[in-house]
């Protein structure tokens, strides 16, 4: 028992040597990880009119994004952002529509083969993502997904208010998410976003 009790010291060091051995980096990962911020608002930054060519003619077109600011020393990699959930208001409350997809949304002022990669976000770099956008040639609305399965184009036709829900996640990142509700009435600048 006095064997045990002089060697007690050394398995104690040996223990904590040990389990810091095992624990401190993913402690640290942990500890200094990236942290996203998401925002929306009602200024240019948010609602961009920009003009648009279809080949043939110039028309305008209003993006509605959000901005997404690392606000760690660390790089937050693999940033993507994606359409989670799109629900439509109903008598009063908001219900599930018939979007049940995760879909990837687009980065802002990216190259045309860029838009949907993965991004990193250095500390303090706001970038921003396209949620949907609007066309002075149509009555609908879009959202920026990299692809739009058919079964989804008759609700995005759809007049009424609708809320889109987004998540950004990343490489070691904790996914956050915002909302942004669009009160849409087919008319592609006379509409109101929250």
């Amino acid at each position: 028992m006095s064997a045990l009790l002089r060697s007690l010291p050394q398995l104690l060091a040996f223990a904590a040597g040990f389990l810091t051995a095992v624990f401190a980096e993913p402690f640290r990962q942990w500890l200094f990880r990236p942290k996203l911020t998401l925002s929306f608002g009602s200024s240019l930054d948010f609602i961009t009119k920009t003009p648009e060519t279809d080949g043939l003619a110039i028309h305008d077109a209003l993006y509605i994004r959000i901005k997404v600011v690392n606000s760690r020393p660390r790089l937050a990699k693999a940033c993507r952002a994606y359409l989670v959930r799109v629900e439509k208001r109903v008598a009063g409350a908001f219900v599930p529509t018939i979007y049940c997809d995760s879909i990837q949304l687009a980065w802002s002022a990216r190259r045309p083969d860029e838009v949907y990669a993965a991004l990193d976000l250095p500390r303090d770099v706001p970038q921003f993502v396209d949620v949907f956008s609007t066309r002075s040639t149509s009555k609908r609305f879009a959202p920026s997904i990299c692809v739009l399965p058919l079964r989804y184009e008759g609700l995005f036709q759809e007049t009424g208010v609708f809320r889109f829900h987004v998540q950004i996640s990343g490489d070691g990142v904790e996914p956050v998410q915002r909302q942004i509700t669009l009160h849409w009435e087919g008319n592609w600048e006379k509409f109101r976003v929250e």
